[in-house]
């Protein structure tokens, strides 16, 4: 038996084969329910009250009238049992200390639930200690740092372990020192959704989109017209068959078009970069699902970040 060994040029280590995938399974939710569902409950300012989280425009936000968990309560009536898989609360205030609990059942008040998040952070750790300057002001608690979550439109996402089947969905919300003194939520996402088994391919990009305008005075100074940088991300997923390609991939091209909501998350086993590659976008464009060999499917996906 012969051993081959390819080298690069003068390195010492052998030639490898890049691989053709990134570990990474994304998740994409559509047909957002909360549009039809009816919302009840907690204590919410007048001019800006709990159905403003039906609207898509997130600066039409929901306001509680105090932080008291009773007033940042909510129950979501889809108005029969229906299959979800993921919810959102999009453009929240939530202080490093919130945290918010997601309980699902047959009642009115959910008072027999079915499913129960138990409470979750809404800025959880992401950093080991170890990672972090002893100076950092996030060094004890491992979450994001205040310049991290400056400008970043954040989402509170929540997938149960199996997909859930129930007509009622109560959300509490426990932030008793936020400083702003209310709770504000600028949209609500909830529905079912599509995790591929396939993976995303190399060459994945994610990023930001800055539409600020530029313009140059006679002196030669230049003014801004400042607005706000959305996240942007550009994936390939393959291989698929076609009860995917055509059952999954197809319908949500078909059903959103480029102008439904579309929920992305780049991965559910991302942890430390989850809340900065995971948002409520669109699609930009709808590309063919390809077929570069036999029983062999790829589609590409370009999702802009909504506000």
């Amino acid at each position: 038996m012969s051993l081959l060994l390819l080298f690069n040029g003068g390195d010492a280590g052998p030639v490898v084969t890049p691989p053709s995938e990134i570990t990474d399974r994304p998740f994409f939710a559509w047909n957002n329910m909360a549009d039809t569902a009816s919302l009840s409950g907690g204590s919410w300012v007048d001019t800006l009250p709990l159905n403003n989280l039906k609207n898509r425009k997130q600066a039409r936000v929901a306001r509680s009238t105090s932080l008291a968990t009773s007033a940042t309560r909510f129950v979501i009536d889809l108005g029969a049992s229906v299959v979800w898989r993921v919810i959102a609360l999009v453009a929240h205030n939530l202080s490093l200390d919130g945290r918010w609990r997601v309980t699902a059942g047959s009642d009115p008040a959910v008072s027999t639930p079915t499913y129960d998040s138990g409470w979750l952070a809404a800025w959880p750790s992401v950093y080991d200690s170890l990672d972090l300057e002893w100076e950092s002001d996030n060094f004890w608690t491992g979450q994001y740092s205040a310049e991290e979550r400056r400008g970043l439109n954040p989402h509170l996402i929540h997938r149960p372990p199996q997909l859930r089947s129930e007509r009622y969905v109560l959300v509490e919300i426990d932030d008793p020192l936020n400083v702003d003194s209310f709770i504000q939520i600028g949209r609500l996402f909830i529905a079912n959704g599509w995790s591929p088994s396939a993976r995303i391919l190399v060459g994945a990009q994610f990023g930001l989109e800055d539409g600020t305008g530029v313009q140059e005075a006679w002196g030669g100074a230049e003014v801004f017209d400042v607005k706000r940088r959305r996240r942007v991300v550009d994936i390939e997923i393959a291989p698929l068959d076609d009860r995917e390609a055509y059952g999954k991939a197809f319908e949500m091209m078909r059903q959103a078009g480029i102008s439904g909501e579309v929920l992305f998350i780049w991965s559910g086993t991302d942890t430390e970069r989850a809340l900065q590659r995971q948002f409520l976008g669109r699609m930009r464009r709808l590309n063919p699902i390809q077929h570069p060999y036999p029983f062999h499917r790829s589609v590409a996906f370009n999702i802009g970040e909504l506000f």
